[in-house]
């Protein structure tokens, strides 16, 4: 019973069709969010329309749970899909025993065991396309999957006003005046710290505001402002604060705070009271003067600027040295809160575009249950899409890769390629047996041409059996991927010390989370990213020169029989494939904890307004994520420099070698379905060694490897040793002995 179960568990056909039947599932599960979201989409309290329609409106550390559980289900499924993907895309890239035999004529090689683009050539048309549409499909699952759902903070937008003490006792307010003053105003210079540097800066004499940055916009109805006059008049402004409590409140984009009216009574342009009017009309001509109180037709209002903050720039205006906070006219470093939440005193002088702020009138929205969670039903509609191409590729795929003949079935594993060449020899390999794989690259005539091979018995580091292709290509992807995020995070340190001052706010950042420093750095951090494609590839080829020839042992195959064994099917042993896949998980989840898609839903008194889509990232997961891809490459490093256990030709994925090392002894038969081992035969069995198929006669098998273009000559071949994978009893190598 047990027997059965094992045999049907590795039988290749009942594998895809599990992977077809999850990835069925995962299509059904996907289709039914699509109706389920539509049926329960949250409608609008009030104001705009979200970008997305809402799944849940309220509680913000409910939304947050919820969001966290619908984003692990996203990767399991996204995990399942992409695994069953990537199963078939290995098969359809192994090739058949007759690709390979058709490859070996005309004198060139195809890879076992690992994904190889070389043998893109070789496969059938069909199976290259039913590879290329998973390829190209896999890409929306990478990009997409994980930003169809996202969770959304509310914050408030701001309206800010500078006023003088008697706009809250209703004096003359005019918006006309004071544009008209401010223009003139924001040209003059006050000294403040250097606008054009993001460190290292000094206290010099600027503009104002001479970029016109912000210009007065918005805020007030009418030219009087009596909505806003009469509203602060009324405590519609339920806080006052203290310029310190004001500057807390506001360098964040958190909490319920929202217009803002910063009372102030000096001027330092002037160095006067703000009451002290400066401005009068001489018939057409404009006098500017220190005291113009006592001329006629002074030109004066207690509304001395106004700005309807941009949701743009409330959200990430933090970053412009906080422009709308502090800008060119403070000395002190406004982007650093903790210095003057730790010394007060730095802010005494604090000023908005040169008017000394003596207090805060502080209009608040509750935001309480506001948080919400959003899905975007056009990328659900693009995943669902992919998925059903994917599913329907597999379907396909089924039956291309279900063929079980000697000379149709994929050979996807080593061992598969062993048990085929020992049960059917390949003629056009014989007297190769200690070939390598940079010969036949580099020189065609080395298939037909007599081999008299010299044996070294030099024991290889692991990294010398690997061709130098692959191990550049394989170190070149490491390099730029672990590089790739090692700029990523010291670009972000450089960000972070420009934006808040110092990179030491990195430690003020909880792991996971993100800040209106981080906002909006998109691409920058997708460096790090899957290197199981390049690790998976690099070890099979390590194991054909450490297994067979160190021990006896039987083949692991797809589909065993015989004293055969189950094979590890597409993936490593364990004690490579566990640590391998735990280390990718653990990427995977660090790397996903540094960049996220994040929203900011902006609420006016009235209700909602609009929403912002940023790409947020998160500097502690970053430095994890990097760490570990450094600490994996270290590790990989070391073990490159391990020395193999064996003593096998170099090249254990190159199906040359691995055919050129089945020319086993003329009666042992059965060596494909019992325990072997690589090594030299006894001078009387490689005697009568000829390529052969099953148990045709030795003229026979004589013709057949003619008609294959092999010269087999016994008269030259006499005197020399062979070694291959053989049941029978097998020496090692003699040093400087000449081998066929």
């Amino acid at each position: 019973m047990l027997d059965g179960f094992n045999f049907w568990r590795t039988r290749r056909r009942t594998a895809l069709i599990a992977a077809c039947v999850a990835a069925g599932l995962t299509l059904s599960l996907n289709i039914s969010a699509i109706i389920y979201l539509q049926l329960r989409s949250v409608p609008n309290p009030g104001g705009e329309m979200p970008i997305n329609p809402r799944l849940f409106l309220g509680n913000c550390s409910k939304a947050l749970r919820l969001n966290t559980g619908i984003h692990v289900l996203i990767n399991i499924l996204s995990t399942i899909m992409l695994a069953c993907s990537n199963m078939f895309m290995q098969l359809l890239l192994a090739p058949t025993r007759a690709e390979i035999d058709r490859a070996h004529r005309r004198q060139r090689f195809l890879d076992i065991g690992v994904p190889s683009l070389r043998n893109l050539l070789h496969i059938s048309t069909r199976n290259r396309l039913v590879w290329a549409v998973l390829v190209l499909s896999s890409l929306p699952l990478h990009l997409l999957y994980n930003s169809a759902v996202y969770m959304t903070r509310p914050m408030n937008d701001i309206n800010l006003y500078v006023v003088t003490p008697g706009f809250l006792e209703g004096e003359t307010a005019s918006v006309r005046n004071g544009v008209w003053m401010y223009n003139w105003r924001r040209q003059q210079n006050l000294t403040g710290l250097d606008g054009r540097k993001a460190r290292d800066r000094k206290i010099v004499s600027q503009q104002i505001e001479g970029d016109g940055r912000f210009g007065w916009y918005g805020g007030c109805t009418t030219d009087n402002c009596s909505s806003v006059q009469q509203y602060a008049m009324q405590r519609g402004y339920s806080r006052v604060m203290s310029p310190l409590e004001c500057l807390n409140a506001y360098s964040t984009f958190e909490g319920n705070r929202s217009d803002v009216i910063f009372v102030s009574s000096y001027d330092y342009l002037w160095n006067s009271s703000t009451a002290i009017p400066h401005f009068a009309l001489n018939g057409s001509e404009v006098l500017i003067t220190e005291d113009a109180s006592k001329l006629p037709n002074r030109i004066n209002s207690s509304l001395l600027f106004a700005l309807e903050l941009p949701s743009m720039f409330s959200a990430m205006g933090f970053w412009i040295d906080y422009g709308w906070l502090c800008g060119n006219t403070n000395s002190f470093e406004c982007r650093r809160p903790s210095l003057w939440r730790e010394d007060p005193s730095i802010i005494k002088d604090w000023n908005m575009l040169g008017w000394k702020v003596d207090e805060c009138l502080v209009r608040d929205v509750p935001l309480t249950d506001k948080c919400s969670v959003n899905y975007s039903t056009g990328i659900i509609i693009v995943v669902c899409c992919v998925n059903a191409l994917k599913f329907i590729c597999m379907l396909y795929g089924v039956r291309l890769l279900s063929k079980d003949g000697q000379y149709s079935k994929p050979l996807s594993t080593i061992g598969d390629a062993i048990a085929s060449f020992l049960e059917i020899r390949d003629g056009t390999t014989c007297g190769l047996a200690l070939i390598n794989k940079a010969t036949l690259s580099r020189q065609n005539s080395a298939w037909s041409a007599k081999r008299k091979d010299v044996w070294t018995a030099d024991r290889f580091r692991w990294f010398q059996l690997v061709s130098k292709k692959r191990l550049s290509w394989t170190l070149l992807m490491s390099m730029v991927v672990l590089f790739g995020g090692i700029s990523a995070m010291l670009a972000s340190f450089v960000l972070i010390k420009q934006r808040a001052g110092t990179a030491r706010h990195i430690l003020d950042i909880p792991f996971g989370a993100t800040d209106q420093y981080t906002f909006g750095q998109l691409g920058r951090h997708i460096a790090i990213g899957d290197r199981d494609s390049t690790r998976k590839a690099f070890f099979p080829l390590i194991f054909f020169a450490n297994i067979y020839a160190s021990k006896r042992k039987a083949l692991r195959v797809s589909s065993p029989k015989g004293e055969q064994r189950s094979t590890y099917f597409l993936s490593l042993p364990w004690r490579y494939g566990i640590p391998l896949a735990a280390t990718s998980a653990l990427l995977h989840w660090t790397l996903s904890q540094s960049i996220f898609l994040t929203a900011l839903a902006t609420y006016r008194p009235e209700g909602f307004n609009n929403e912002l889509l940023f790409l947020g990232s998160s500097p502690r997961p970053l430095i994890l994520t990097v760490t570990l891809g450094f600490i994996i490459g270290i590790v990989l490093l070391g073990l490159c420099f391990r020395k193999s256990k064996g003593v096998l030709p170099r090249g254990g994925t190159c199906s040359a070698i691995i055919s050129a090392a089945c020319h086993g002894p003329a009666g042992d038969t059965e060596a494909a379905f019992k325990p072997f081992k690589w090594g030299e035969i006894d001078a009387a069995q490689s005697s009568g060694l000829l390529p052969r198929k099953g148990h045709i006669q030795d003229i026979n098998e004589a013709k057949h490897a003619q008609s294959t273009g092999v010269d087999i000559e016994l008269t030259e071949l006499a005197g020399l040793g062979h070694c291959c994978f053989t049941t029978y009893d097998v020496t090692a190598p003699v040093q400087g002995r000449e081998y066929c």
